[in-house]
């Protein structure tokens, strides 16, 4: 009996001894499942970081074409607005040229006229009143003329001041 009793606690040492291993074998396998798990997920966040950098470089790579197309934008303006300031004054030098030939007109209308009235005086064709008339006639004519320059300067002077504000 006694013997019977030790070979049950033998057995059931044996028995303990075999879960025990069997628990350790599980064990490992479960250790092995969770490194390999652990692992997917690892390689699972490095995919989601490999795609999200990507991301951000596609995204980096947009606004450096931004940025480009933005300082063409520039010097494109920049160019225009050296052209304009060029068409400003060749505008301003055309106008005052313009200026220049009216009064040589207003001259040359006032040396007209001067002659003209000599040669009617020295020939005494028409009567005195028609000539007085006539001179008349002609002189507000020429002040016309001047008025309509100066205010011609004016206008040029102040288109000038216009632009030099909205620069």
């Amino acid at each position: 009996i006694k013997e019977c009793s030790e070979n049950e606690d033998l057995k059931k040492s044996i028995d303990e001894i075999l879960k025990s291993i069997v628990s350790l074998d599980k064990i490992e396998e479960i250790v092995d499942e969770e490194e390999e798990s652990a692992k997917d997920k690892i390689a699972e966040e490095i995919v989601e970081k490999e795609k999200i950098l990507a991301d951000k470089e596609i995204e980096l790579k947009e606004k450096e074409k931004e940025l480009e197309n933005k300082e063409v934008e520039l010097e494109i303006k920049e160019i225009l607005s050296d052209f304009d300031i060029d068409i400003i004054e060749k505008e301003k030098q055309l106008k005052e040229k313009e200026i220049e030939l009216d009064v040589k007109e207003v001259e040359l209308k006032e040396k007209e006229l001067k002659l003209e009235l000599e040669g009617l005086i020295e020939k005494d064709k028409e009567p005195e009143d028609f000539v007085k008339d006539k001179i008349e006639i002609l002189d507000k004519e020429l002040e016309l003329k001047k008025k309509d320059l100066v205010l011609k300067k004016k206008k040029l002077e102040l288109e000038e001041e216009e632009k030099a504000l909205e620069e």
